[in-house]
């Protein structure tokens, strides 16, 4: 990702460009982020033959994970809204032999492309926090899913975010700075009561922590720092020397022994009434 704002829309959130989305992938290939996507698929509780739908591809890992465990029988429809991120998942879906079984739409979550009542499932991550009616895309997932069908949707509360600095004063202005990336910062303290609100049925809520105490070159925190990093440099917040500065902060961090960066997520599952 460059460091000027081509990867941010007017409204300042992210736009994922090919190589933005191949940082995103080197992020989303970490142990921490495929333990998250293994919740997530957990929480949906998978049977062959099914027939679901995913909101938001990213990369196309957690897609075609989905696909693989369905099997041949069934199938998955995808729903992005970035073209750049549904060319990286039907590269990886045809590498990986899952093409068949995904069925990959540009569309937004506020008005999914499909008719009432037709999947098994709804699963997300990392999705809704950047729609900005939040309210509309849950009842868009409501109303898609059949009487009795489930959905697992995981979102991060972002100010949850630990990334300790000496410098506590800039590392907040960074953090306040990143904030724009999304529509939503602490989506998931509303989550359930706009899914009750819709009609669903929320079973359980549980919190996925990502801790990592040690930058390590295959650890989320290190992959992230290059995201918000060049993200935050794009926003003209603060000048280069200032973000360069933090960052500089954080590594400081390592050979002192003190490095801290924790985040959480929330995984939410519910269903639709019969």
């Amino acid at each position: 990702m460059a460091a000027s704002s081509r990867n941010q829309s007017k409204s300042g959130m992210l736009v994922f460009d090919e190589e933005a989305g191949r940082k995103l992938e080197a992020l989303y290939l970490t142990d921490e982020a495929v333990a998250r996507r293994q919740a997530l698929r957990q929480g949906l509780q998978l049977s062959p033959g099914e027939c679901g739908l995913y909101i938001g591809s990213g990369p196309g890992l957690a897609p075609c994970d989905i696909a693989r465990e369905l099997g041949p029988t069934g199938r998955l429809a995808v729903v992005e809204k970035n073209a750049t991120m549904l060319t990286l998942t039907e590269r990886r879906a045809a590498r990986d032999g899952l093409l068949d079984r995904l069925d990959l739409r540009e569309g937004d979550a506020e008005a999914l492309p499909f008719p009432d009542g037709v999947f098994d499932f709804v699963g997300s991550a990392q999705v809704f926090e950047y729609v900005p009616d939040v309210a509309r895309a849950v009842a868009e997932a409501f109303r898609v899913l059949r009487p009795g069908a489930r959905a697992a949707l995981l979102d991060t509360d972002w100010q949850t975010l630990i990334w300790h600095a000496e410098d506590a004063d800039l590392g907040a202005r960074v953090a306040a700075a990143w904030d724009g990336h999304l529509a939503h910062n602490h989506l998931p303290r509303h989550l359930k009561l706009l899914l009750s609100r819709t009609g669903f049925r929320v079973e359980r809520v549980e919190p996925f922590v990502i801790l990592n105490t040690d930058e390590g070159p295959n650890a989320f925190s290190t992959m992230l720092l290059h995201i918000v990093a060049d993200y935050v440099r794009g926003t003209g917040q603060l000048s280069p020397v200032e973000v360069d500065t933090w960052v500089a902060d954080i590594r400081h961090q390592i050979g002192r022994g003190s490095y801290f960066f924790s985040l959480n997520y929330y995984l939410f599952v519910a269903h639709k009434p019969d």
